[in-house]
């Protein structure tokens, strides 16, 4: 009895594990809606630099609903771009890492910010916001400082550094 018992655990794990290992491992990237696009803005806010009004935040093609971003970011200047509009922008909102790398090499003072989670751990951007199920904001200190980023004290209660 007890070795079939030990024979069926072993099957069992043996299972599970060749399972996991068959699934294939999909990066978690949320695209950014109307509530996250809020929280963009908001970030903003605790610069301890501000942008100067006017400034660009480039948004790429479907990173963000650039409705909500142009009515809650007014003072800037938020236009739908890529990497090539992203030379002279102040911050970008990217769908991807791979995006990321590219707006980091084109201008790397600017503020990269996205809904993929490796891309913040990896250092390509400087803010992740996830929403789901709530509102989790992420930041790579080590890129914040690389790009000269600063941020107000009490936004510190709001993050998680990576």
């Amino acid at each position: 009895m007890r070795r079939s018992r030990r024979r069926c655990v072993v099957v069992i794990s043996a299972l599970s594990l060749a399972f996991y290992a068959a699934v294939p491992k999909v990066a978690y990237a949320e695209s950014f809606n109307a509530k996250t696009t809020i929280i963009v803005a908001k970030v903003f806010g605790f610069l301890a630099h501000k942008p100067a009004p006017d400034s660009k935040v480039i948004i790429f093609p479907g990173a963000a609903d650039l409705a909500v971003a142009k009515a809650n970011m007014a003072t800037l200047n938020v236009v739908e771009g890529t990497v090539a509009d992203a030379t002279t922008a102040f911050a970008v909102v990217v769908n991807t890492q791979e995006e990321a790398r590219a707006v980091r090499s084109a201008n790397p003072q600017s503020l990269i910010i996205s809904g993929d989670l490796p891309c913040v751990d990896d250092g390509d951007c400087h803010v992740v916001i996830q929403s789901k199920p709530n509102v989790k904001i992420f930041i790579n200190l080590a890129a914040i400082k690389a790009s000269g980023i600063e941020f107000e004290a009490n936004f510190k209660m709001l993050i998680t550094a990576r």
